[in-house]
């Protein structure tokens, strides 16, 4: 079983409020990956990349976030998204409590694991942006 980094932020420092401090990590210094046509950031370790994170989400259209029901921040999470054909698109591990994707307008399918457990949610992209959508697991072991 894949060990996980319980990242010891708050929640509050990855509120989803406006950004009022200058950065030192701009959303443009966020390393933007892509798999099969989909382009992807993964992170928000730290308080300045998770504000970078923040800042950039109002260009994507999916934004995930992974934390324990305990109010702690997961990295390490298997991260699968796909379409409603099970065509899969990502696959992918978010080495952060943060994920930002640019998806076409459709539904999703999102499982999200950690230590090989977690949920399942369907998504609809097209309306408001980002999708935010927050992945909570309870009583997670901490390790």
């Amino acid at each position: 079983m894949k060990r996980m980094k319980l990242l010891a932020t708050s929640l509050f420092a990855l509120s989803l409020g406006p950004v009022g401090v200058v950065l030192a990590t701009h959303p443009d210094a966020l390393e933007v990956q892509t798999q099969n046509g989909i382009d992807y950031v993964a992170g928000g370790i730290g308080k300045e990349q998770a504000e970078a994170m923040k800042v950039a989400a109002h260009d994507y259209d999916l934004m995930l976030t992974f934390a324990t029901d305990a109010g702690k921040y997961l990295a390490d999470i298997d991260l699968q998204i796909d379409d409603m054909n099970g065509n899969t698109l990502l696959n992918t591990v978010s080495e952060g409590p943060l994920f930002l994707a640019k998806l076409p307008v459709g539904r999703y399918k999102i499982t999200a694991s950690a230590q090989g457990t977690g949920p399942a949610r369907v998504v609809d992209i097209g309306g408001e942006r980002p999708m935010k959508v927050v992945f909570q697991w309870s009583g997670y072991a901490m390790n």
